[in-house]
């Protein structure tokens, strides 16, 4: 068995908790029910903002990228009780995985499928922590090792393939999200114009009207509103 290298750790604006349940279940496919329930029984936890009883819950950077990797997941019918098992040792066994939807998509899923899971079975013997001690992928996994292995990959894979808007993906040409740029928030690209703030815009002026006082494309101003219209 080898030894873990230390976890690389996300910068901090990464671990902000910034980003609404409902924003994070619209873009990931996954349901508010779903959310609440995995918030409960610890499968994906929100982070948690100092407030009172009944305030939203919200999720960080790498709180929504996990998410992402779990709704592939369930879209393979991969079980639930294996999930469980291995998202929670993602980071060693992918170090840095919270930044592939960040990078420009450059090639097949398939050919990203198989560079990600060379990385993967090359961390099956790592040692990792978890609730009661310490073991290995391979240990943790035993005959479905394999089998989850290749399920993560691709779930990897496409996070890379569909970038940071994961399921609304088609509105990438005019919406992007940055954890640096409003902490995450989705903005008109190349701008620091969050969506929801021209949707409004528009609702009570006009297209035109919009893109001339922010001079910012009319089409990009278009589509930031069909994106937060978006279900």
């Amino acid at each position: 068995m080898a030894t873990a290298p230390p976890r690389e750790a996300p910068p901090d604006i990464y671990l902000l908790g910034s980003l609404r349940s409902k924003l994070v279940a619209k873009l990931t496919g996954l349901s508010l029910r779903t959310l609440q329930s995995w918030h409960s029984t610890d499968l994906q936890p929100a982070t948690r903002e100092p407030g009172s009883r009944g305030t939203p819950r919200y999720y960080s950077w790498v709180d929504y990228q996990r998410l992402c990797v779990v709704s592939s997941l369930r879209e393979q019918e991969v079980p639930t009780q294996r999930i469980r098992r291995a998202i929670p040792v993602l980071d060693d066994l992918f170090p840095g995985w919270w930044e592939m939807s960040l990078k420009a998509y450059d090639g097949p899923v398939l050919g990203s499928q198989s560079k990600v899971h060379i990385v993967l079975r090359e961390n099956f013997d790592v040692v990792v922590d978890v609730e009661g001690g310490q073991t290995t992928f391979r240990d943790l996994l035993g005959c479905e090792v394999e089998d989850t292995g290749r399920e993560l990959a691709r779930a990897l894979a496409l996070l890379e393939e569909r970038g940071t808007l994961f399921r609304k993906h088609e509105f990438r040409d005019a919406v992007a999200m940055k954890p640096e740029v409003n902490a995450g928030q989705p903005t008109v690209r190349n701008t620091s114009l969050e969506t929801r703030f021209i949707e409004a815009l528009v609702r009570s002026t006009s297209v035109e009207e919009v893109a001339r006082l922010y001079r910012v494309g009319e089409q990009h101003v278009r589509r930031a509103a069909e994106f937060e219209r978006a279900a």
